[in-house]
């Protein structure tokens, strides 16, 4: 059970959209700044900067156009999820230079799929997001892959990810980083003061 996160670059400058961050309290004035066509389809959407809404704003040509959504002023970590899987598929940076910061990593995760038990997955349909060259990329990457094994495991049916599985999981990951685990069974909970969870295990 292993995804990986690819879903994010560093900028060298490469084509992507533009990907502007409105909130509600800056919507009038920016929506005042743009051209009578673009009005129409930010009224036409709907959009006012509400959190988690999108606006697609037509450029010069079919091809040449740029995303709005609907963001705080201070970016969190599941502020930009949904665009992620709601913008269409392709490349996207922030529009003025803005900085996603931790909203990096829930681009990433935005992207975690569970499909060990489907017949015929989807294909994965990708936005990448372009990132100022200062950022961890690889960082962000380990944190992404931590969080979806973790949720890979909770997603598991109980029939599948019983004790041993979770132990496996566990050796696995200690293997990886040198580290030192201690499995405690049977009776030895009682005198390691588990009492519970030795009920449980036996129930």
């Amino acid at each position: 059970m292993s995804q990986i996160f690819d879903q994010i670059e560093a900028d060298s400058g490469q084509d992507a959209r533009d990907l502007i961050l409105i909130s509600p309290q800056g919507f009038e004035d920016w929506n005042a700044t743009l051209s009578a066509r673009a009005r129409a389809a930010v009224m036409a959407a709907q959009f006012t900067g509400k959190a988690e809404t999108l606006a697609i704003l037509p450029g010069t040509d079919a091809e040449n156009w740029t995303a709005a959504y609907g963001a705080p002023d201070v970016l969190g970590v599941w502020d930009l999820a949904k665009a992620a899987t709601t913008l269409p598929p392709g490349r996207y940076r922030l529009a003025a230079g803005r900085d996603p910061g931790a909203a990096a990593l829930g681009w990433l995760l935005a992207h975690y799929k569970f499909t060990p038990y489907l017949s015929d997955p989807k294909p994965h349909e990708s936005r990448t997001l372009v990132v100022p060259k200062s950022t961890d990329i690889d960082n962000l990457q380990r944190l992404a892959a931590g969080v979806a094994r973790v949720r890979d495991m909770v997603n598991t049916p109980a029939e599948d990810m019983g004790p041993a599985a979770i132990e496996a999981e566990t050796r696995a990951v200690a293997a990886k980083y040198a580290a030192d685990v201690q499995v405690i069974t049977g009776a030895a909970l009682l005198e390691q003061n588990f009492p519970t969870i030795h009920a449980v295990g036996r129930a």
